[in-house]
């Protein structure tokens, strides 16, 4: 999957929200996202590429229940727990 199927999964009502909360529109937050992810992957590439930044990143997964990921939408389904 690349970057742009990725930021083509967040589309209706969840892109309008994030929208309206960064204050822009629906084509500027996947404008947005379509620079912000690939930075935020390359960092997060050089920090596990140690052995403590790969232990760093195994205690704040560890640090989260992952209910953010309760309400997933995938190929147009809601996929909830």
């Amino acid at each position: 999957m690349d970057l742009n199927s990725i930021i083509n999964l967040l589309q209706g009502q969840d892109l309008q929200e994030l929208a309206s909360k960064v204050g822009g529109n629906e084509e500027e937050v996947k404008s947005g996202l379509g620079v912000a992810l690939p930075a935020m992957l390359e960092a997060l590439n050089k920090n596990t590429n140690t052995t403590e930044g790969a232990e760093s990143l195994n205690k704040a997964l560890e640090d989260h229940d992952g209910s953010i990921l309760n309400n997933v939408l995938w190929d147009n389904t809601y996929v909830t727990k």
